[in-house]
Parts: structure tokens; C-alpha cells; sequence
């Protein structure tokens, strides 16, 4: 086992900022570092499920796979939408 404490706590910050600022890039970003761990996570426990009662291997999958599809629909959602800055202004979902 590694100890990944100090780069969780990275990943949280990123994920706290984009939730602070709002900032759309920030927000993407963070949005894909999610998945860009979520995903294999999963991939790897779903192919690990030995020794898990069958009720315990289907809540830690259910789990795992809302922790992929959340924050791939709120990727989805952010490109189409219209964000405001911090001044209250609309500006493109482009980020133009």
C-alpha cells in the first residue's frame, strides 16, 4: 500500500477552488482530473470484487460508478452552459 494522503489533499484543493471561483477552465480541469482517477479506480475494484459478500460488492460498484458519472455529466453540463464571473456578468460558455 502507498501513502497518497498529500495528493488527495492536492486533488481537493483543485476541486475546492473550482467550486470557490467558478471559473469555467478551473471547473473543467478539475472536472477531468476526477475522472482521470475515478475511472480506473473503478475499472480496478470492479475486477477486485473477491471476498466481498455480494450485497458489499454491489454498493462499493454502485458507489464507485457514481463516482464517474457524476462528475462526467457535470463536465457534460459545463460545456454547454453560460458561467458568471465574479462580477456578475455572463460571459460564453467558450470562455471567450
Amino acid at each position: 500500500m502507498r501513502d497518497v494522503g498529500a495528493l488527495t489533499l492536492a486533488y481537493v484543493l483543485m476541486l475546492a477552488v473550482a467550486a470557490v471561483t467558478m471559473d469555467r477552465l478551473m471547473i473543467r480541469t478539475a472536472l477531468a482530473a476526477s475522472l482521470v482517477f475515478a475511472v480506473p479506480h473503478f475499472f480496478f475494484h470492479l475486477t477486485h470484487l473477491d471476498g466481498f459478500s455480494l450485497s458489499a460488492a454491489i454498493s462499493q460498484t454502485v458507489s464507485l460508478a457514481l463516482g464517474v458519472l457524476l462528475p462526467a455529466a457535470l463536465l457534460l453540463l459545463a460545456r454547454g452552459r453560460r458561467l458568471s464571473d465574479a462580477r456578475g456578468t455572463a460571459r460564453p460558455a467558450g470562455g471567450e
